[in-house]
């Protein structure tokens, strides 16, 4: 993606996330930027773009993720959490 398009790209994630904003509670909102955080740190700590624009298998990357989340290691609250959350986390960044 060249400047151009990312910059078009981003502007409509915004976009859409006020939408998304707009039509879910404040708390379902506040923890969809949690874990987009929490996504962004866990690709800074191996060295990739959240996006995954060079990578051609996204599947074992989501799959640590998830296995992380669960385990609590990249949970909001640092304490092991449900399957149905980590679906939740997952909903969120991919």
């Amino acid at each position: 993606m060249d400047t151009i398009q990312r910059d078009g790209f981003l502007r409509d994630l915004c976009a859409a996330k006020k939408a998304i904003s707009a039509g879910v509670s404040v708390g379902r909102a506040k923890a969809s930027c949690s874990v987009w955080e929490i996504w962004q740190n866990y690709c800074v700590e191996l060295g990739l773009d959240p996006f995954f624009e060079a990578i051609q298998d996204k599947v074992p990357l989501l799959q640590v993720f998830a296995q992380r989340v669960r385990t609590g290691a990249l949970a909001s609250s640092g304490n092991p959490i449900l399957a149905r959350s980590v679906e939740d986390y997952l909903r969120h960044v991919a």
